[in-house]
């Protein structure tokens, strides 16, 4: 099946009346010849896409779903032949099943992908294992080759929900993942603190110098016996999208949080060894009583659930946060951009002298299943039947990325060498 772009696709408002203080607000950041309001612009229709990427070296894009599939989208239509199937191999759905994947920042020349999914597999523990793998490019298939899965790093997950999450490449060549607590109430397994595990952290391994994979020697707990040494943050329960700052390189962390609190966490550039404190902390407040919380890494950025006085009824699990460095909405450059699943409210965060505040910039009636971001530094949402891409422009604008022009594109966010073809 190919699923294409509607001839002229409706375009939903960023804003609704009571809003209107606000977007005045975006437009006074922006400047005078810049855009006054904000818009979802659909780019798919009738696909649940759960993570996505640009292709290096291509103007093309590929969608994953947690069914296990990964599809190219070019030219505003996706391929009905998948980049790579693995549907055989992954446990689907609700929170487990295919949840992210990467290419290898060297592809084509390096020709993997890495997917991280929910095993078939025998199980480590009581529930079912995390599994990392690592697939590489058939030219004359035009196809990553399913068979060729070499396994990089298995999770055993006591629970169904709260598993493996997300993976990104950092500047620094490094694959990080972020993994989530394991499940159960309260971290009911105590993972979140437990050093001896991999549930509950981002991890940070090299790929490049063995296989499957090595240890950086500068990760931040090597040689402490109590912590594990893939290690780069502990203290997290269901990290469910991480993303680097590409002008920065700062790692933002979307944690969504158990009763109370939904937070955005921060490791600074090159900086591990953060605990960021679940379960003896949600938010700023001590989720065990009487819990030490100057011994952790407070957020950046939180809100809150229907059980905190004075908040919203609807929001109740952060799936994104992105800083914004792209072109299509000049007003958000520099701000964090974040989305809650249940409310369909994106938000913006603007930072003044180090602290950062958040605000409500689009209040939906969407289910938001994550936020991405493309090599353009574009930004993207999903539900369970539509990808929208956040625009928001001068009339006139063009990136060129349907045209092939690319000279409105950042020169330090694209690789312009040869790539995959399909």
């Amino acid at each position: 099946m190919t699923i294409g772009l509607p001839s002229q696709p409706p375009k939903r408002p960023w804003w609704s009346g009571q809003l209107a203080g606000l977007v005045l607000g975006c437009a006074a950041l922006a400047g005078a010849d810049e855009p006054t309001g904000f818009e979802l612009e659909p780019v798919v229709t009738g696909l649940a896409v759960i993570d996505l990427a640009s292709i290096p070296g291509e103007q093309a894009m590929a969608l994953s779903t947690t069914q296990g599939v990964v599809y190219e989208l070019r030219d505003g239509m996706v391929s009905a032949l998948p980049l790579l199937d693995i549907s055989d191999r992954v446990v689907c759905c609700g929170e487990q099943g295919m949840a992210a994947f990467a290419f290898h920042p060297q592809f084509p020349s390096t020709p993997y992908l890495y997917a991280l999914y929910t095993s078939t597999e025998p199980p480590l523990l009581a529930h079912r294992n995390s599994v990392l793998g690592r697939f590489t490019w058939d030219s004359g298939l035009g196809e990553f080759d399913a068979s060729s899965e070499e396994l990089v790093l298995r999770i055993g997950q006591p629970a169904p929900n709260h598993n493996a999450n997300d993976l990104a490449f950092g500047p620094d060549g490094m694959l990080y993942i972020a993994t989530g607590d394991g499940g159960g109430q309260g971290d009911k397994f105590g993972n979140g603190q437990n050093g001896s595990t991999l549930n509950g952290k981002v991890l940070r391994i090299d790929v490049d110098s063995t296989s499957p994979y090595a240890v950086p020697v500068d990760n931040p707990f090597v040689g402490d016996a109590g912590v594990l040494d893939e290690i780069w943050s502990l203290g997290l329960r269901n990290p469910w999208r991480i993303g680097f700052d590409r002008v920065t390189g700062d790692l933002w962390i979307a944690d969504a949080g158990q009763d109370r609190w939904e937070e955005i966490d921060l490791a600074p550039a090159g900086v591990g060894g953060q605990n960021f404190g679940w379960n003896e902390m949600e938010g700023f407040e001590c989720y065990q009583p009487g819990c030490d919380s100057g011994a952790f890494d407070p957020p950046e950025l939180v809100y809150c659930h229907p059980g905190v006085m004075g908040c919203g009824i609807e929001d109740c699990a952060v799936v994104g946060v992105r800083r914004y460095r792209g072109h299509r909405a000049p007003a958000l450059v520099g701000r964090l951009v974040y989305v809650d699943y249940c409310s369909g409210r994106i938000r913006v965060g603007t930072e003044d002298a180090g602290s950062w505040s958040g605000e409500i910039l689009y209040d939906g009636d969407e289910f938001f299943l994550m936020l991405g971001e493309d090599a353009r530094g574009e930004l993207y949402v999903s539900t369970s039947t539509t990808l929208y891409r956040v625009q928001g422009l001068p009339a006139g604008f063009s990136d060129g990325f349907e045209s092939g022009d690319t000279s409105a594109w950042s020169d330090a966010t694209f690789d312009s060498g040869a790539g995959a073809t399909r």
